[in-house]
């Protein structure tokens, strides 16, 4: 597998020949995708060959051990002689693609970080400021910190991403999940209060010139005879409902403690 096929590639299948277990190039090649971040399901050939209980395990064993830093990547048991097992493929494909271009909300992202620091701090005044998902493709996450973290904490905060709640699997480490650690400066922290309220504002504009615009779509129906007063005022009443429902989404998004990690 050439490396431009693998940098331009959506996802890749790294098939293995069951018989021989993981070679030296079955690890290259692993290593390449994982470099590339490229979402990865591992495809264990000639399977029926191992009719040995205890030869099976130790292939298993030999997987994890050797491509251990793909982590819990799917693992498929696979004949391409007889067909069995290929049919598993299409549905772990389809979810890898669907985490690959994932995307998290900021206010999650910050959440689940606050979280795993309340839970187990990093020490020696050591913290995460903000965080959010910078790229997807594979799903990137940009922790912004008062200083460099130990690579310890790195992995307990990436853990902690992937099994939250944030609909990224945690058992499919097929989607590469990267923190980078850009200094956040006070200048820096300052522009990023701004950029937030900023955007904030702008949502909540959006979303009062869209009420707007249906409040005005709702009394030309009225006028025009398709829609009755009283079916005028519950509509503008679900209206208003929703849009105030939007202004709370917009509004913890940019929730006092968020505000305060950003003004350190």
């Amino acid at each position: 597998m050439r490396a431009v096929a693998i940098d331009d590639a959506d996802i890749a299948l790294l098939v293995i020949d069951a018989t021989e277990g993981v070679t030296g190039q079955d690890q290259r090649l692993a290593e390449r995708v994982d470099a590339a971040g490229c979402p990865i399901v591992v495809m264990l050939n000639k399977w029926e060959l191992i009719d040995d209980p205890e030869a099976r395990l130790e292939i298993q064993a030999e997987l994890r051990r050797k491509l251990y830093f793909v982590g819990d990547a799917p693992v498929l048991k696979i004949s391409a002689l007889t067909g069995k097992g290929v049919h598993k493929l299409r549905p772990v494909l389809q979810e890898a693609i669907e985490q690959y271009h994932r995307r998290v909300p900021t206010r999650d992202v910050n959440r689940v970080i606050a979280d795993a620091q309340q839970r187990q701090p990093a020490g020696h005044g050591l913290r995460v400021l903000y965080a959010l998902q910078g790229a997807t493709d594979p799903p990137t996450f940009t922790l912004f910190v008062n200083r460099e973290l130990p690579q310890t904490y790195l992995r307990y905060l990436e853990r902690s991403i992937r099994e939250a709640n944030l609909g990224l699997n945690p058992s499919n480490d097929g989607v590469q999940i990267r923190l980078a650690f850009p200094p956040l400066t006070e200048e820096r922290r300052k522009e990023y209060v701004k950029l937030v309220k900023s955007k904030a504002e702008d949502g909540r504009n959006a979303i009062r010139g869209a009420r707007r615009d249906a409040r005005k779509d709702l009394e030309a129906m009225e006028k025009d005879g398709d829609m009755s007063s009283d079916d005028l005022r519950r509509a503008e009443a679900d209206l208003d409902k929703l849009t105030k429902q939007h202004e709370a989404e917009i509004d913890e998004a940019l929730d006092a403690k968020t505000v305060e990690l950003l003004e350190g």
